[in-house]
């Protein structure tokens, strides 16, 4: 069985991996809004483009919710005592 202390390391890491996944599909975000000033003429392609642009974020929102709540919950439910 591990130790506290690795239990909180665990802890620390899966907050950040559902942090990191939601900034960096905000980045995706930003970068897929730049491309899409350049099909700014035809709207057609405006739609198309933002709709792609936004993937990125459901992408990040995916892993923070059914990624790392769920083993963050797991890890925390082994720190805190049971009979509290």
């Amino acid at each position: 069985m591990a130790s506290s202390s690795e239990y909180k390391k665990a802890l620390t890491f899966f907050k950040l991996l559902g942090d990191s996944a939601v900034l960096s599909g905000i980045v995706g975000f930003v970068f897929g809004l730049i491309s899409t000033m350049d099909r700014f003429k035809n709207v057609e392609l405006l739609t198309s483009s933002l709709s792609v642009a936004i993937v990125p974020v459901l992408y990040g929102l995916v892993v923070k919710l059914l990624v790392s709540y769920p083993l963050t919950a797991s890890v925390q439910s082994k720190i805190i005592p049971k009979d509290l």
